[in-house]
Parts: structure tokens; C-alpha cells; sequence
């Protein structure tokens, strides 16, 4: 139960096998002993997980019960199982996976995990949980001091969610400190596309003379 407890309130009968590595058959017999106590029931549908604990508090007591460097390393290993399991499809759960690999200390998986949550849900227009998957990894990416080059690819994406949403002078901030970035690690391709979507951002904001010359400053670049 505390390993599931740590896949969280809903989990996968796959993933749960692929963690703990004691084949199906006792696998399925650790989940009929829970069915039978009804600690977990079983879910039906395409879109839903396969068990749910009853109550959230079961899972929160089973939870916390795991000692400190155990319940770590067990989010870390399910970080693994799902990278491996799901394959390409892990980009679609890229959240998920960065949660547990920063539960399981390793930042800088997480952090990769982060922007790739980020850029899908900026593709698929979810731009809030865009703007929030990107400032996490933003904080993440100072707390490991990654450097100007990371920070500054993750402040154009962020941006570029802003500006999708409309908050220009937002993204109008994050692009002026990933210019700065830009000029700091001299990244002459990274300058023109900040310049680029410096000129986009400011002619939305009706501020012409600002966007024609960013991207006169562009083109000398290019």
C-alpha cells in the first residue's frame, strides 16, 4: 500500500507492477487484498486510472508513514518506471514525471521534466498551466544555479505563453532579461529570435518605433 500511496491517489495497475518488480500475479494479489479491505477500489473507463484509494486520507497516512530517504527514493524510481514504460508517450504526463523525480532529488531531471510540461500545455493552449510549469522550472533552474543560457530558454517560453494569452507586458519582461542573457553568453542565434519576438510583442502593444527597431537590430544580427 505505501508504494501505491506514493504513486498517489489514483494509479495505474502497470505502472504499480513496473515499480515494485514482483510480476503480475503478485501484483494483483497485493490489490485484492486492498479491494478487500476497502482500502482501494477499482476503476472502469479509458480515461481514468485503474485504482483509487476510498479516501485521500488513507493515502496521505500510507504516505507519510514511508520514512523520509525511502518515500525519495521510491519517487525517483517511479520517475524511472514511467520514462520506461510510457516510452514516447511519458511527454504527456511530462508534469507527473517532473514531480516525482524533484520528490525523488534529482533536479535536474526534473527540470527537463518542467519544460517539457510546460511547452505541452503551451501547445495545447493550456497557457496558465504553461506560465506555471515554466516558473517552477525558472525557480528550479536558480535554486541549481543552471545558468544564463537555461534560464534564458525557459524565459522564451514563457514568454511565448504570455504572449499566446495576451499578457504582453509580461512576456515583454521575460524577453528583455533572455536579451540580456542572450548578449551575456553571446548567442548571436538565440539574440535574433529574442529580438524577433521582442518586435512581435511590442507592435501587439501598439509601440511601433519599439518593435521596428528590434527588428532592424534582428536583421543586422542575422
Amino acid at each position: 500500500m505505501h508504494l501505491a500511496a506514493v504513486l498517489g491517489r489514483e494509479f495505474d495497475f502497470d505502472l504499480l507492477a513496473e515499480v515494485w518488480g514482483q510480476g503480475e500475479e503478485a501484483t494483483l494479489g497485493a490489490l485484492d487484498e486492498l479491494l478487500r479491505q476497502r482500502l482501494i477500489v477499482e476503476r472502469s473507463g479509458t480515461i481514468t486510472r485503474d485504482y483509487t484509494f476510498t479516501h485521500h486520507i488513507i493515502q496521505e497516512v500510507a504516505y507519510k508513514a514511508l520514512p523520509r530517504v525511502r518515500r525519495q527514493r521510491t519517487h525517483a524510481k517511479i520517475g524511472e518506471a514511467m520514462a520506461r514504460l510510457y516510452g514516447s508517450q511519458a511527454e504527456t504526463m511530462a508534469g507527473e514525471l517532473a514531480f516525482h523525480f524533484r520528490q525523488g532529488g534529482q533536479p535536474g531531471k526534473a527540470l527537463a521534466w518542467l519544460e517539457k510540461a510546460g511547452d505541452q500545455a503551451r501547445m495545447r493552449y493550456a497557457l496558465e498551466e504553461a506560465v506555471g510549469y515554466y516558473t517552477q522550472a525558472l525557480a528550479l533552474a536558480q535554486e541549481m544555479r543552471a545558468g544564463p543560457a537555461r534560464e534564458a530558454g525557459l524565459r522564451c517560453g514563457r514568454a511565448e505563453a504570455h504572449l499566446l494569452g495576451g499578457a504582453f507586458d509580461a512576456a515583454r519582461e521575460d524577453l528583455a532579461q533572455s536579451l540580456a542573457f542572450a548578449r551575456q553568453i553571446a548567442d548571436k542565434a538565440l539574440e535574433v529570435q529574442v529580438l524577433l519576438d521582442l518586435a512581435d510583442c511590442t507592435f501587439h502593444q501598439d509601440n511601433f518605433a519599439a518593435s521596428v527597431d528590434a527588428a532592424r537590430q534582428a536583421a543586422a544580427l542575422a
